[in-house]
């Protein structure tokens, strides 16, 4: 599924395929999956290259991975969604996106906007797809 929503991007519902970072941090930090680390590494070199950043993705999943092996800030505490380690996550990556719009991008404010909205979108959307994922897993 995470590559399937990494190759179904649209300009509004899925910019550059962005939502395959929901399973990506859903599997490597809230369920973890045995070596997920590179797949989920590879995932978000493919978002990076659709995006047109060099490295931006990559280093949000790295950093993360490295805040969470030293700090425990995305350890597991039950069964539940873990929204706000997600939250975390987000406002990582909207850092990260900030940096790069105010040494990269010649239309701030625009782009400003799109982080927001970006950020927005994701935090909305990870609750339905991670529902589908504990549903598709209490299945078995």
């Amino acid at each position: 599924m995470t590559l399937a929503l990494w190759y179904l991007s649209g300009p509004r519902l899925n910019p550059f395929g962005v939502l395959a970072l929901i399973p990506v941090f859903y599997y490597a930090f809230s369920h973890r999956v045995h070596r997920w680390f590179p797949f989920g590494l590879l995932i978000c070199l493919l978002v990076d290259y659709s995006a047109g950043t060099m490295f931006l993705f990559s280093s949000v999943f790295l950093l993360s991975n490295a805040l969470n092996n030293f700090y425990g800030l995305f350890e597991n505490e039950g069964n539940g969604f873990n929204i706000k380690k997600f939250n975390l996550f987000l406002i990582i990556m909207s850092i990260l996106m900030l940096a790069y719009a105010v040494f990269n991008v010649s239309h701030f404010w625009s782009f400003l906007v799109g982080i927001i909205w970006l950020y927005l979108w994701l935090l909305v959307s990870y609750l339905p797809i991670v529902a589908l994922f504990k549903w598709v897993q209490n299945d078995r």
